[in-house]
């Protein structure tokens, strides 16, 4: 029978500061793109992916199967009564047949998807074994195009054209009978024989045989020269998971406990590859082998249980993928069930959270930022990179100075922040080399020298009262000459500064105000010392020269006077001609002439020329005299004597990228390039264009709402005849190059009616009131980088003539009655073509434009008074997803016709989109501020929608959010109205759905806020924004302290310290509150075993764990693998839960912190007596600590019942043995209370506020707090 186990392994993370990051030495960086649910796909678990031959993808997933065309899913699930429904959502395989047709394996029975879309479920064979032939765990085609199955009980074929399948049994040796067996790979070699993973081993299928026979291990022979502990017959006897067979006739197995095998068949010689021990790098990461993709006969991928690897089959060398703690460019989890090779070169990856794929075409980039663990960069912009002779790049970025081994990529991050000096620390906005390989820094305090012989540092500071006569101001860049001196340039009146360390300031040129270069704010992004000895520096206002032997400056404006063109880098060129990177005018060639007005001809190299942008950030040259270039977000290279441009998009296509002016520098075919994501490292031996040709595909012509494209059809429709009067029809079609799907370019053209092509960005096009004729739409599109494919897609179609034009023909004495019906049916078709413009189709109600204008004539009334209602309806989205679009819609048609009947005729009812709803409800005014009358119709409208409905064979409960806003009191112009409506709609939501609000100006700002907040929130944790701080908790009768509460603090660089108030609901609302947990937890591990070593810890540490977290499955992995990596001993971590997660699922509750028990932790059960309080968990459940809700102790003392039940709650927790903490003591009448009562244990502003890690520790090695008053108590 089929054995399934996992194994985890969990890998130690370090965050290590100011040291050195190595990557390993042969390591390779794979930079991966992620599908998921918010992508379309229906269930983060894949379990295998498949390409069609015209280049659809297809995903085998939980939640049934899905087509992918870069742009949109079409999903296959177990739906009974819909077109798309399949025999169980677990599907395991899929294939393509030599007919056509696709066939999908599930858990429970086979499907066939017809080249005439349509979808059966397929039969087995029920003979010799019955049980589990409906489990189908692999689908293969032979040589033949015999289609074979492994099911749960054996292995079965069907013939091309054959409609039965036959069962080949297993027989076991010297055995009569047949034995069950489950099937789980199958491959054929080149002599016909299958080969098959069983149960029982590796089995062998002849020829036209009618059995299978298990494989003998004593005929293979090793041919490796490493020795395996691992003998022949235990090797061929394992679970051969997998299997496929390269273009040299080689099988390669993969085995569920052994690992790799290389097999050949035709004198059955193996190599293994297999580790004995732990996965070390360079090896197989994992014995437990999920699946084999072959790229060559050189390089093979695999799956494991321990992330993915490639294999170099001539070094036997394997470069590892794995998955990444908050970096969304490895793999989003390391069990990888599949790996599979598209037409275009791409790897995918199917993984338990989602797919996964990557390029090669970036395997030729290396991106260097910052990461919350193992980073490799310290700030994420970097603003300048400068080379010194040995081959080191100093990365310039916005938190200090760091160093890149170009040869080896490794990383240090920080090597100045020991000095002396600790200046260089935050923003440094430049950085050169000298000609002695001396480094020198500009920043907002002035600039730096780094002595690399004496490993120096002296800072030259700009703040006021300078010795150096320096400007107060910040310096932004740095040019060292040959004299050793060095040229400054910054902000406002910086001007431009030549200064030598010991002379001091030598020159200092448009140090006033009356001088072009200093007017308008404008400063320098670049500089450089020409082959002549001048001064050129790259600004906001073209570029400046300065000649230091004769004083003279001058200034290049590029374009005309008034335009101002920014210049973001500039270079020299060994000719000495300066190459200008400007922001408009493209790449300005800037040749010295003599005879030329200001000694110069200019000549620009645009889009006219073939540049994708003109404008341009920086630009350097290479040894073979090509000039590299970059733009906001592309890379160029461009060739000045051939002038062949080339774009390289899909190399680096990191989301939001923009690269930085003047950042890119050059050495030895290795470009570096400065971003505000981080530092790139190229290699231009390697880089290449996307030169895959993608096939384009018509995914869908409608016409009158009628599909002519079918999902599964290789062939075109037979062509379409259409009538004159509805000839309305939409395209949908689809690049399938899905390395970057939102860079593919289309342009389409319909043969008949157009005389050019016209191009687009977006897969769709629409064509109405066509004349008669014949007519055929081409579409032709581009790869991610732009580069068009020959390949062409065609729809054909007729339009019949009108039926008058006949009458016409054949009769001129009823001219005059057919221009009559002629005028009714044109009559008719603009009353339709106006129903179209103001009615919704599906609903006929009133659309979006038909609502606005009625609202534009309410408010052009002043005197009027109205109520503008927008509906939004609840979970609308779960109910498309879960019963498909058909539900949907006739849910939408149910909820049009009950606001119509519970609506006056006076009122306006408008379905604006999806499952949006408005109304203009008029209504008296009245002497109070709410209207009753209003109110009640709104509450009626909210009950009727609430009502169950019964669409099909399915019985719903819906529910609405409903926002209002009055006229004129909200808003006198429509936008305004709709705008508060909306916001009104939005609180609705957030308040917990199924409710109505009206709008206030406090909605409006809060709304704003947390959209301003759940923005930031995204980068937070990435950006290293958040901080740990740690409240004492206090012994009443000593004060001392006995145990610590970390807690969370947002310290965002614009707005300061944000409350987590403020932000927690909206991290849990997001699930960003799982990866921010796991950091907290992981913070006070590695800080508390600090402490804990130092003898200072007194107590435990409590980590607050949020009901998202608890809910996940692998909390309790989470958190071990967390005590793991720290060290932190278990029993001094205390992790607090909420009474709500309790009452949602008793039983799952009690699992889960039985489990975190048997890990030595500590539970404690905060807020107790706030809202859902029963004594009952505290038998229940194993509770350690129970703390008691603030909101007792805000009580305690006018209200005599809530001193009773809090006596009450101190004793009961005492008599069980519990710790019992009063939280937020602000008040010494507080605290009497509560040492009245017996409560041993408080925590509050009485004793101390939560405190940053320094501050903290100052209290730990005293061990006693002084008690304050709290300055928001009451006097006592």
């Amino acid at each position: 029978m089929l054995l399934s186990f996992q194994r985890w392994v969990c890998s130690l993370l370090c965050l290590l500061l100011f040291i050195t990051f190595t990557p390993s030495s042969d390591a390779k960086q794979f930079q991966i793109d992620r599908l998921n649910i918010a992508d379309g796909l229906p269930s983060t678990t894949i379990n295998t992916l498949y390409q069609q031959k015209n280049g659809f993808l297809w995903f085998a997933t939980d939640a049934g199967v899905s087509r992918y065309d870069g742009q949109e899913f079409i999903h296959f699930q177990f739906s009974p009564g819909t077109s798309k429904h399949i025999s169980n959502n677990f599907v395991t395989d899929i294939i393509e047949d030599s007919q056509g047709n696709i066939w999908f394996a599930t858990e429970d029975g086979l499907n066939q998807l017809n080249v005439d879309d349509e979808l059966n479920i397929y039969p087995t064979a029920q003979q010799p074994f019955a049980q589990n032939t409906n489990w189908i765990m692999r689908l293969y085609l032979d040589s033949k195009r015999q289609l074979w199955i492994g099911t749960g009980s054996g292995l079965q074929y069907k013939t091309e054209n054959g409609t039965d399948f036959i069962s080949v049994p297993l027989y076991l040796h010297q055995q009569d009978s047949p034995t069950e067996t489950s099937v789980y790979s199958i491959v054929e070699d080149t002599q016909h024989r299958l080969w098959v993973g069983t149960d029982y081993g590796l089995a062998v299928l002849q020829p036209n045989a009618t059995k299978m026979l298990l494989y003998q291990p004593d005929k293979a022979q090793a041919i490796s020269s490493k020795t395996s502990s691992v003998t022949t017959t235990d090797l061929f006897s394992d679970y051969i998971l997998v299997s496929q067979i390269d273009n040299q006739g080689q099988i390669w197995f993969g085995s569920q406990h052994f690992g790799l095998i290389k097999f050949m068949p035709n004198d059955n010689t193996f190599q293994h590859f297999f580790n004995p021990k732990q996965p070390h790098p360079g090896g197989i990461p994992s014995n437990y082998i999920t699946s084999i993709a072959i790229k060559d006969e050189q390089h093979i991928w695999i799956g494991t249980d321990n992330g993915a690897a490639n294999l170099t089959v001539a070094s036997e060398h394997f470069d590892w993928l794995s998955s990444q703690m908050f970096n969304p460019q490895s793999l989003p989890s390391n069990n990888v069930d599949d790996v599979f090779i598209d037409h275009s070169g791409l790897v995918w990856f199917a993984t338990n959270q989602g797919a996964a794929y990557y390029t090669p075409l970036k395997q030729s980039s290396r991106l260097y930022k910052p990461l919350a663990s193992q980073s490799e960069l310290s700030g994420a912009n970097v603003y300048a990179i400068a080379l010194t002779q040995s081959g080191e790049a100093w990365v310039a970025t916005d938190n200090g100075i760091d160093k890149i081994n170009i040869d080896n990529k490794t990383v240090t991050l920080g090597p100045l922040k020991n000095k002396q000096n600790t200046t260089l620390i935050h923003n440094i906005w430049n950085v050169k080399t000298d000609k002695d390989n001396n480094l020198w820094f500009s920043h907002a305090e002035g600039v730096s020298f780094y002595d690399q012989r004496q490993d120096t540092v002296q800072h030259f500071s700009n703040k006021a009262n300078n010795p150096y006569g320096f400007p107060n101001t910040d310096f932004y860049t740095v040019d060292p000459d040959r004299e050793g001196n060095v040229w400054i340039t910054g902000y406002l009146d910086a001007g431009v500064m030549l200064f030598n360390p010991q002379k001091g300031l030598l020159k200092h040129y448009f140090n006033d105000s009356d001088n072009l270069y200093t007017s308008g704010g404008n400063f320098t992004f670049d500089s450089l010392i020409s082959q002549r000895g001048e001064l050129w520096l790259a600004t906001t206002n073209g570029i400046f020269i300065v000649d230091p032997k004769t004083d003279m400056t001058s200034h290049l404006n590029l374009g005309n006077e008034r335009e101002n063109i920014r210049i973001g880098g500039i270079f020299e060129d060994q000719q000495g001609i300066i190459w200008a990177a400007t922001q408009g005018l493209g790449l300005a060639k800037i040749i010295p002439t003599p005879d030329a007005p200001q000694g110069f001809s200019i000549e620009y190299i645009t889009r006219k020329q073939g540049l994708p942008d003109n404008r341009l950030k920086a630009v350097i040259g290479d040894d073979k005299g090509n000039l590299w270039l970059t733009s906001q977000h592309m890379l160029i290279k461009y060739n000045p004597q051939t002038r062949e441009v080339n774009v390289y998009p899909s190399v680096i296509s990191t989301d939001n990228l923009t690269f930085n002016e003047a950042a890119i520098v050059y050495y030895q075919n290795q470009l570096l390039l400065g971003s505000n994501k981080g530092a790139i490292q190229l290699d231009i031996n390697t880089i290449s264009q996307n030169n895959f040709a993608p096939p384009v595909h018509i995914t869908s012509a409608k016409i009158a709402n009628q599909s002519y494209i079918n999902i599964n059809s290789h062939n075109l429709p037979p062509k379409p005849v259409l009538d004159y009067d509805n000839n309305m029809i939409q395209f949908s079609f689809a690049s399938l190059d899905y390395t970057a799907p939102e860079r593919n370019q289309y342009r389409y053209r319909l043969a008949g009616f157009d005389q050019d092509w016209q191009s687009t960005l977006q897969p769709r096009a629409m064509y109405t009131n066509l004349a008669a004729g014949d007519y055929v739409f081409k579409v032709q599109s581009t790869n991610s980088d732009g580069i068009w494919s020959n390949q062409q897609a065609e729809f054909a179609f007729n339009i019949k003539k009108a039926w008058w034009y006949y009458a016409l023909i054949s009769s001129g004495l009823i001219i005059l009655l057919i221009i009559i019906l002629f005028a009714l049916s044109r009559i008719k078709q603009m009353k339709e073509l106006s129903r179209r413009a103001n009615f919704d189709s599906l609903t006929g109600l009133a659309n979006r434009f038909h609502f606005n204008q009625q609202l534009s004539l309410l408010v052009s009334n002043p005197y009027n008074t109205a109520a503008v209602v927008f509906i939004d309806l609840d979970h609308f989205k779960e109910v498309n997803d879960s019963m498909g679009h058909d539900v949907g819609d006739e849910l939408i048609i149910q909820v049009g016709k009950r606001l119509q009947h519970c609506l006056s005729q006076q009122d306006v009812l408008a379905r604006l989109g999806g499952d949006e709803f408005a109304l203009i409800i008029p209504y008296e005014q009245t002497a109070s501020d709410v209207n009753r009358d209003l109110v009640n119709i709104i509450e009626r409208v909210r009950q009727t929608l609430n009502k169950g409905y019964q669409i099909n064979q399915y019985w719903l409960n819906s529910s609405a959010s409903i926002g209002v806003a009055c006229f004129p009191e909200d808003g006198r112009d429509a936008k305004t109205l709709l705008k508060h409506a909306d916001t009104a709609m939005y609180a609705a939501k957030q308040n917990g759905r199924n409710g109505s609000y009206f709008f206030n100006e406090t909605l409006s700002t809060a709304l704003l806020e947390r959209l301003l907040i759940k923005d930031q929130l995204n980068n937070a944790l990435s950006d290293a924004q958040f901080e740990v701080h740690y409240q004492p908790k206090c012994c009443v009768d000593s004060h001392k302290i006995v145990g610590l509460e970390a807690l969370l603090r947002w310290k965002h660089p614009q707005h300061g310290m944000i409350s987590p108030v403020r932000f927690i609901d909206q991290a849990e609302d997001s699930g960003l509150i799982i990866d921010i947990g796991l950091w907290v937890l992981e913070q006070a591990c590695q800080q508390g075993y600090r402490w804990h070593q130092q003898g200072i810890l007194r107590g435990n540490i409590s980590v607050n764990i949020s009901p998202v977290q608890l809910s996940q499955p692998t909390i309790v992995d989470d958190i071990a693998a967390i005590l793991e990596r720290t060290a932190f001993p278990a029993h001094y971590l205390e992790l607090e839960i909420t009474e709500s997660l309790l009452i949602k699922d008793l039983n799952a509750a009690q699992d889960v912190l039985l489990a975190l028990k048997q890990l030595r932790v500590r539970i404690a059960l905060d807020d107790f007596g706030k809202g859902y309080s029963s004594l009952n968990y505290l038998t229940q459940f194993p509770i350690d600590t129970l703390k008691i809700d603030k909101g007792f102790l805000s009580r305690i003392l006018p209200e005599e019942t809530s001193n009773i039940v809090l006596r009450n709650i101190i004793t009961l927790g005492n008599e069980l043995k519990l710790d019992v903490i009063a939280e937020g003591v602000e008040t010494h009448a507080q605290l009497r209370k509560l040492k009245q009562y017996n409560c041993k244990i408080v925590q509050g502003f009485l004793f101390s506020q939560a405190l940053d890690v320094t501050q903290l520790e100052t209290c730990l090695q005293h061990n006693q707090l002084t008690l304050r008053e709290y300055v928001g108590a009451p006097n006592e």
